[in-house]
């Protein structure tokens, strides 16, 4: 289909085109098929209908969004070659918008994060919070948490290493002073996240493990 070699050639407005004609298509054919060709035409619809969004989201005059991105990516008609362009379309939307993360929220603090590197960890944990909040089994739910701490994780590392270079100033002046008190605010607001993380991640474990507890007439019968 040459929608799919205009996503390859990364004209998506070619390929928004292209895909809308094949599902105008693909919906005349069904209506005059029969049952069984008509099922490969809905599913060749659907396709075409997730390629079309990826398309218009990939269109450089609008600001991507990443939640739309994360919710295409988990839809049961995105194959594997779509999950990858959504995986490198939010990849460099979080490198855009780490650019315009200039602070962090927090206990009443407005905390610089000057480090790109950081920004992008702490917009990945949020893209994986808004995934966990919508994720419907706990299998994925355990996966997103590991995904939420190893972000966290790398951007504590960053932080540290910011800290550790900037101690070693023989002179400490007040410039420095103040950035050494900003990256340890921010240092506390990863741990004090990822650590509230931590508990709802242990909660949901212990909540398992106590479902799959065998009840008290299965132990009296056995």
């Amino acid at each position: 289909m040459v929608g799919f070699s205009d996503i390859e050639q990364g004209d998506p407005t070619r390929a928004a085109s292209n895909f809308s004609k094949a599902i105008q298509l693909y919906e005349k054919l069904g209506q005059t098929s029969d049952s069984e060709s008509r099922v490969l035409y809905d599913e060749r619809i659907e396709q075409c209908r997730a390629y079309l969004a990826f398309a218009q989201q990939s269109d450089p005059s609008i600001t991507v969004n990443n939640k739309v991105l994360l919710d295409m990516g988990s839809a049961g008609e995105t194959d594997d070659f779509l999950k990858s362009k959504i995986q490198k379309l939010l990849d460099e939307s979080r490198e855009r918008q780490a650019q315009e993360l200039e602070t962090v929220e927090w206990q009443g603090k407005s905390i610089p994060t000057r480090n790109e590197q950081i920004r992008v960890r702490i917009l990945r944990a949020r893209d994986s919070e808004y995934e966990l909040n919508r994720a419907s089994t706990n299998e994925d739910k355990l996966r997103l948490f590991s995904e939420i701490f190893g972000a966290y994780d790398d951007a504590s590392d960053l932080v540290r290493t910011e800290l550790r270079d900037l101690s070693a100033n023989a002179v400490r002046s007040a410039k420095v002073s103040a950035a050494i008190s900003n990256l340890e605010n921010l240092r506390d607001f990863l741990q004090f996240t990822k650590l509230n993380h931590v508990v709802a991640r242990d909660t949901l474990i212990t909540v398992q493990l106590v479902e799959n507890l065998p009840s008290p007439t299965q132990d009296a019968s056995s």
